[in-house]
């Protein structure tokens, strides 16, 4: 069972020192929302890698640590840590975040005159191996562009279509694509679309000119965003969907 924040920092003395660091990380965590504009799927990342340090310096220290104990922080236990999620199988792109997490943490105590310690700051990103993706071959291309691929009455197909020719003739991320409305779709002889990026910005984007307007992907990405039942296609659908 994951431990909350409380259960971390709770203490058995009289005058809980753990009470000033929940107080941090509660307003780190709302400035991150409220100035910074995270998402909550962001939001939620941050306050779980932060809550995994604080419990495995509870471990380390052997007492819920406090403010006093983060400006004591040094570089080495810093790398236990890393050193002890990597042994319960987490994958460098989340060490990463981890370490990310906890440098913008440990920058916004300085800022606020709290703390000022480098130890994190000292410590390299893991490195995270980088695929390149594989092209589609030119008849794979043709086939999903053609529009005899997919019929005109079959809207699935067409939205599938749709997803494909976005992804790879546009070149959106699956969530941008899946962000499209009837109002920014490129419909109606629109040749850009209006998309919302990666931490939501906005952005313009032209529709990919090899494509005829009357397409069956463009009539598609009008319901683009539905899936059979009626309800938002997810992003691990539309991946699906592009995986073939």
């Amino acid at each position: 069972m994951t431990e909350t924040l409380d259960d971390i920092l709770a203490g058995d003395a009289e005058l809980p020192l753990g009470n000033d660091l929940r107080d941090a990380v509660h307003n780190w965590l709302r400035q991150l929302t409220g100035e910074r504009g995270q998402s909550a799927a962001t939001h939620d990342a941050y306050a779980r890698d932060l809550r995994q340090f604080l419990g495995f310096l509870k471990h380390h220290l052997g007492h819920p640590p406090c403010l006093g104990d983060l400006a004591r922080l040094d570089a080495k236990t810093v790398r236990a840590f890393l050193a002890s999620r990597r042994k319960s199988g987490a994958v460098s792109r989340s060490l990463s975040r981890s370490l990310s997490a906890l440098r913008m943490f440990f920058r916004w105590l300085e800022r606020e005159d709290t703390l000022k310690n480098h130890a994190v700051l000292q410590i390299a990103l893991p490195k995270i191996p980088h695929s390149v993706p594989k092209p589609l071959t030119v008849d794979s291309a043709a086939a999903m562009v053609t529009p005899g691929a997919s019929d005109a009455d079959d809207w699935i197909a067409a939205r599938d279509c749709a997803v494909m020719v976005l992804l790879y003739g546009c070149g959106l991320r699956i969530s941008e694509a899946l962000s499209l409305t009837l109002r920014t779709a490129p419909l109606n002889g629109h040749d850009v679309m209006h998309i919302t990026g990666k931490g939501g910005k906005s952005a313009w984007c032209r529709r990919c000119r090899s494509f005829p307007k009357r397409s069956p992907a463009m009539c598609g990405s009008a319901r683009i965003r539905w899936n059979a039942t009626g309800r938002c296609l997810s992003a691990r659908a539309a991946d699906r969907c592009r995986r073939g």
